[in-house]
């Protein structure tokens, strides 16, 4: 094979097809910065963007053979990397456990989350008209409770109200932003604002 960056991707793909992995190592090294980068954008969270960097990478490489590339390889890499972020937060939307297990892992510190300054703006808004939205008494036991730090009984004798009524307030708070985040922002706001309000 000539010198790697003499060569473009459409021939490297095509060495790739027969089953060159020399190839398909000067394209991981190539494009492995930028798709990571794209990835992050859209999951916010660098361990699982590292995660779906190498299934996209995998699956590129498994499936070579079956696909045709005739323009450009780049926007098939990266469409290729969209989809699979996506799908991934439509699985984790839908699956509770799957939900759950990123929760925990964030708990854990084995993932971060990689918001950008644009992002955490994007997210308080968010959270912001969340709240707003509110039904008063649950909007008053969620300020109390999760942004004062009160606790359960003073909330509770502040609005006049049983400490098990305050926490029916409080979990219907959560629930309705949660829904508010998911319909309005995607699943990475909804389980930012879970971890971060100490909710997982």
């Amino acid at each position: 094979m000539r010198e790697a960056a003499q060569i473009s991707d459409l021939e490297l793909f095509e060495y790739m097809v027969h089953g060159d992995q020399q190839a398909f190592t000067v394209l991981y090294n190539r494009y492995h910065s930028g798709i990571y980068n794209f990835l992050l954008s859209i999951v916010k969270i660098p361990a699982l963007a590292e995660d779906l960097l190498q299934d996209v990478f995998m699956k590129i490489w498994e499936g070579a053979s079956h696909y045709q590339v005739s323009t450009s390889f780049s926007s098939y890499l990266y469409q290729t990397a969209r989809n699979k972020a996506i799908d991934t937060l439509r699985r984790v939307a839908r699956d509770p456990l799957l939900e759950d297990e990123i929760r925990h892992r964030l708990s854990t510190g084995v993932y971060q989350l990689g918001f950008q300054d644009q992002d955490w703006k994007q997210y308080e808004s968010l959270l912001h008209k969340a709240i707003e939205s509110l039904p008063p008494q649950r909007k008053l036991a969620f300020q109390l409770i999760r942004q004062e730090g009160k606790k359960y009984e003073e909330a509770a004798e502040i609005m006049g109200i049983s400490r098990n009524t305050l926490k029916q307030h409080l979990s219907l708070a959560v629930e309705s932003i949660r829904k508010y985040l998911l319909d309005n922002g995607d699943i990475i706001f909804a389980i930012a604002f879970l971890y971060l309000f100490d909710l997982a």
